[in-house]
């Protein structure tokens, strides 16, 4: 059985006093019954002192030192999901202290629905009339709108389509039974040669195709990447324009990351134990 920590004060016994709302399973609060005061698991730690939660710490150093962002874009990212303002110096210290620590957390469950859909993303360069560049955003999602892979491109073609839904089945590990996207020419192309002929392609925009296939019914649309689109267009437009084409698909793979919650309570345990150990 786990012992209870000593009370950090007067090292005197504590017993334990309920739980705390981050990390529940591993972060307690305690009562000392010598000094009759109250301590936590995060007491004496980083996240004490400095009041930022351990996911947040984790995001950051798992967006800075593996994925490869700046510190000061993964300030921005971690302040604009998180509402936690985070310098990049802060980041600079913790990716000092925890980029060793090398734990990553496993993928999230995919559904066997997936959407696929593009978008128009503006670039910083503009050209000589003085208007910008727009490139393509092709974004794979599931029926939960999870985020499964994005990759942008100069051109709207069946070749830009081949890579993110490669990305997608790398990502995910296998192929979807169903694919839904809109009349664009590229994609069953595309879906033939990345997924084979087990996979359904859907054409199906705003209005649900309702249609029987291998004994079930279905009545899907692409109106769930439309949703998304539109949320990861707000993020987008943060950036006032990406700068290549490179630092777009390596900000919207880190995205992808933080998108859907892979930070959550295994790897700040992992980093919360190395603290404490």
């Amino acid at each position: 059985m786990e012992r209870n920590p000593p009370c950090p004060r007067c090292c005197g016994h504590a017993s334990r006093n309920g739980s705390l709302k981050e990390l529940k399973a591993k972060a307690f609060k305690y009562f000392c019954t010598a000094c009759e005061r109250s301590f936590s698991t995060f007491t004496n730690t980083l996240f004490f002192e400095d009041k930022k939660p351990p996911r947040v710490v984790a995001t950051a150093v798992e967006l800075n030192v593996q994925c490869g962002l700046s510190l000061r874009e993964t300030s921005r990212i971690i302040e604009n999901f998180f509402s936690v303002v985070a310098s990049y110096t802060t980041i600079r210290e913790w990716s000092k202290q925890f980029g060793e620590l090398g734990v990553r957390v496993d993928s999230p469950e995919f559904t066997n629905v997936w959407h696929v859909d593009e978008m128009f993303v503006k670039r910083v360069e503009r050209l000589p009339s003085g208007k910008h560049k727009f490139d393509y955003v092709w974004i794979v999602s599931d029926s939960k709108q999870q985020f499964i892979a994005a990759h942008v491109s100069k051109r709207r073609d069946s070749q830009a389509a081949k890579i993110v839904l490669a990305k997608a089945k790398a990502t995910a590990g296998f192929s979807p039974r169903i694919i839904v996207s809109d009349g664009h020419d590229a994609y069953p192309i595309a879906t033939r040669c990345i997924f084979g002929r087990d996979t359904l392609h859907v054409i199906a925009h705003f209005q649900a195709d309702q249609f029987l296939w291998q004994g079930e019914a279905w009545s899907l649309s692409n109106n769930s990447a439309e949703s998304l689109n539109s949320r990861l267009r707000n993020r987008l437009k943060r950036l006032r324009g990406i700068k290549s084409l490179a630092f777009a698909n390596r900000w919207l793979d880190s995205l992808q990351t933080v998108w859907n919650g892979r930070f959550t309570q295994s790897l700040a345990r992992a980093l919360l134990g190395t603290i404490n150990a």
